[in-house]
């Protein structure tokens, strides 16, 4: 049974670690789970987005907008959420076409690919995506650690670098950023 400090709701799911209400970590949660942070003048941080998602700390700044923790308050599963600023899809063409990859995307299930849950848009115009939350460290980051890989590590990495790419390709879709920080391990 997990309890938040806060509120003092009780909760009895496994893979709850934050109360949907306050986003304090529960005690009871896992000892690892990262206590949500704000910024004061984060824009996105405590939303509720669509009725069904919290977010609480920024977890990364990506290429195309920062991602972020969250829960989806129904299944009361941890994800992750990214932004995409408005000025980055500002054009109808550009928009439409994303949300046709991100409906794709999120048909695909295999084990090597991040799994896209839901999208839509938000207040300043951009849109937010909510996917997976994985939990490790990116390709680089492990390389930074461990230098050069031994030979049959560097194939198995790259094989299901592969077998991701290759359903990716089947959903006619292309990975666009392919890169060491984009890869976990």
């Amino acid at each position: 049974m997990k309890s938040c400090p806060r509120c003092r709701a009780t909760f009895g799911e496994e893979k709850i670690r934050f109360c949907p209400f306050d986003g304090t970590v529960l005690a009871g949660a896992a000892p690892d789970a990262p206590p949500p942070r704000q910024a004061p003048a984060d824009p996105y941080s405590q939303r509720i987005l669509a009725e069904r998602y919290r977010v609480f700390e920024r977890l990364a700044s990506g290429e195309t907008g920062p991602i972020y923790a969250a829960q989806d308050l129904q299944s009361k599963v941890d994800v992750a959420v990214r932004f995409l600023p408005g000025e980055k899809i500002a054009e109808p063409e550009i928009r439409t076409r994303l949300e046709r990859r991100l409906e794709r995307a999120r048909a695909l299930e295999h084990p090597n690919l991040l799994r896209i849950f839901d999208h839509g848009p938000i207040d300043e115009g951009g849109l937010f995506v909510v996917m997976e939350r994985l939990e490790g460290r990116s390709l680089r980051e492990a390389m930074r650690e461990l230098g050069a890989f031994p030979p049959e590590l560097a194939l198995a990495i790259l094989d299901q670098m592969l077998g991701g790419l290759a359903e990716l390709h089947r959903g006619g879709l292309v990975h666009g950023n392919l890169n060491p920080s984009n890869v976990f391990v």
